[in-house]
């Protein structure tokens, strides 16, 4: 009967977090949140580039016309009772500067909105194949949802932000020096992208690996690591940008 409950407090778990913050530092440290510069949203990114001109042409992350895909795997000695998911945001913006020649000046800016992240909608988790077409009740993901929220510190930091302003590689390939910022800390990781030119719209298709212990964030685990999350979370876009006039 103990096994039972054991099991049963399990696949609860399972179904209420993906990760968890870290302990506070000590009272009168600076955390890396405090200590790190503000970064300016993907607007003011814009605006910024727009006053800079330059030999090139901005270009908006069309939204509507885009995927972005976050994916988180299951882990720990019972990771068969648990669930991979698939994660999605519903407000983001972003904009990139194509430079009239090469690629070494190619720059972008994209923000993700983490509070309200929808999960694991049947049609996301068919497409990607057996590992993650197990079924998920409402519930299961109400309750994911909403503690992810809490786990992401998406009150104090709601976005997760990217920014490059300076590339490297060669025509169809692009490779992005980010900054990339999680819990309000910055980290550098490179970015990179398959290029294809559509008329006057540009697609760009990659895949970006975040570990969320390097942002403060420490994945979720149950009785000693019997069930976790993987620390590796997959980012994939694929991202259609347009000719752009203004930062709108």
């Amino acid at each position: 009967m103990r096994g039972g409950f054991a099991l049963a407090l399990i696949v609860a778990l399972a179904g209420c977090a993906l990760l968890a913050p870290r302990i506070s530092p000590p009272a009168g440290s600076a955390s890396p949140a405090e200590a790190a510069p503000p970064i300016p949203d993907a607007r003011a990114w814009c605006e910024a580039r727009l006053a800079a001109g330059g030999e090139g042409r901005l270009l908006a992350l069309d939204a509507d016309g885009s995927t972005v895909r976050i994916h988180a795997f299951r882990g720990g000695r019972a990771a068969a009772l648990g669930h991979n998911h698939v994660l999605a945001p519903q407000r983001w913006r972003g904009w990139a500067y194509q430079p009239a020649s090469g690629l070494a000046g190619a720059s972008l800016a994209l923000d993700l909105a983490l509070e309200d992240l929808v999960l694991d909608r049947p049609e996301w988790r068919a497409a990607l194949g057996p590992e993650f077409a197990s079924p998920l009740s409402p519930q299961a993901i109400a309750a994911t949802q909403a503690n992810l929220r809490r786990a992401l510190n998406a009150e104090r930091h709601p976005l997760l932000q990217l920014r490059a302003d300076a590339g490297a590689g060669a025509w169809p390939w692009l490779v992005l020096r980010l900054t990339v910022t999680l819990n309000g800390q910055p980290r550098p990781l490179d970015l990179v992208l398959r290029l294809q030119q559509d008329g006057e719209a540009l697609w760009a298709r990659g895949q970006l690996l975040l570990r969320p212990s390097d942002f403060g964030l420490q994945p979720f685990s149950v009785l000693g690591g019997l069930l976790a999350v993987q620390d590796e979370v997959v980012v994939d876009l694929a991202v259609r940008a347009r000719p752009a006039a203004d930062c709108r």
